[in-house]
């Protein structure tokens, strides 16, 4: 099954609405080192993020993005300078893969799960799914560092041995793979699945509608926006929760159990095009590609620390965070199991290699596991 560039009339489109109405400017100004005199024309890059400056995700106060344009700069020889434009300020997260076709942005930091359908491999059956935390709980990857790692590194493997075409016509910057959704309830403490009966939970698209559906409960749309009154007002008696976002959105104020189990994560990719890619000076693209793994593990460290601050607001504010039992444990992952087939048998239809990812994901944590 093949994807396209999304090079359409709708992406020139947006370039002539955004150019007609007017973008952002850079919220943080240009970032990056000055080009020393005598030297070529400076290539310049725009970034686009859709999340806000967060001066704790970089290093020494520093944002993420402010760090990686200023090593980017020095790597480069001064040859690169980076605009970069928060909480999209030059396009919507949803439109990114447009944008960067059109050329409003030349790196597009996004979440996979928005772009509805668009990476089937890696974020609709790998992270978005419940596959990849299972694998990681049934072969013992256990430390929180090591299961954000795992999945990252099965990341990398599927994109160097080809199997990700959805990714086809782009680069890949940096990613990361987000806190896990848990299961999390305003009054009901959950130890077994015949407690879910009757529960009404919000689900987070169409993967949180079958996992609420196999646990017993019924799933509901609540947006993100309106996550935190659907609790308050007993709308909802609970739903599958973000753990980050327990803190951000101060949803732990509302919601007094959580249930130990990681259901699904999700991804956040940083791409540009091939073309752009290709246009690049050998040695920006060499500095590019040095700074993909260390801008990864940057985002991912960001993600593990606002994982353990949540729990620990969570339980400071009274929540209790439940372990199953193992003979529940295991009740549980028959239910994601049954959900991970239904989406294998489903792409492998479409002539996607869904067998083939598992496979790797179950060699890669064992690569794990023998590793401690």
């Amino acid at each position: 099954m093949g994807y396209g560039r999304f090079a359409s009339v709708g992406a020139v489109c947006l370039a002539l609405l955004l150019l007609a109405s007017g973008c952002k400017a850079p919220t943080t100004g240009s970032t990056g080192a000055a080009t020393p005199s005598g030297q070529t024309e400076t290539v310049v890059l725009k970034v686009n993020t859709f999340e806000p400056e967060d001066p704790y995700s970089g290093a020494g106060g520093k944002d993420v993005w402010k760090w990686w344009a200023e090593e980017l700069g020095k790597r480069a020889n001064g040859k690169v300078r980076v605009e970069i434009y928060y909480a999209e300020g030059l396009h919507k997260n949803t439109d990114s893969l447009e944008a960067l076709d059109a050329g409003v942005s030349d790196v597009a930091f996004f979440t996979n799960p928005a772009l509805v359908g668009r990476f089937p491999i890696s974020s609709d059956l790998f992270t978005d799914s419940p596959l990849g935390s299972m694998i990681a709980r049934q072969k013992g990857v256990t430390r929180k560092e090591d299961r954000y790692n795992f999945q990252l590194a099965v990341l990398d493997k599927l994109l160097a041995q080809g199997l990700l075409e959805e990714y086809k016509g782009y680069k890949v910057v940096g990613w990361k793979v987000i806190t896990p959704n848990l299961l999390f309830t305003t009054n009901k403490k959950v130890t077994r699945l015949e407690d879910l009966k009757g529960l009404k939970l919000r689900a987070p698209g169409k993967t949180g509608f079958k996992i609420v559906q196999g646990l017993g409960g019924s799933p509901a749309t609540v947006t993100t926006t309106e996550v935190y009154t659907a609790l308050e007002r007993k709308v909802v008696d609970g739903g599958v929760l973000g753990i980050a976002a327990l803190k951000k959105f101060k949803w732990a104020e509302v919601v007094k159990y959580g249930v130990d189990y990681p259901l699904t994560r999700g991804m956040q990719t940083a791409l540009m095009t091939e073309r752009k890619w290709n246009s690049l000076p050998e040695d920006v693209r060499a500095a590019i590609e040095e700074l993909k793994p260390e801008l990864t593990a940057r985002l991912t460290g960001r993600e593990m620390q606002l994982e353990t601050e949540a729990i620990e607001a969570f339980i400071q504010g009274g929540g209790e965070l439940i372990k199953l039992s193992p003979e529940e444990e295991a009740r549980w992952d028959k239910v994601m199991g049954t959900i991970v087939e239904q989406t294998i048998a489903e792409l492998e239809s479409k002539g996607l290699p869904a067998r083939k990812v598992v496979e790797i994901a179950e060699q890669t944590a064992e690569e794990f596991r023998a590793s401690r």
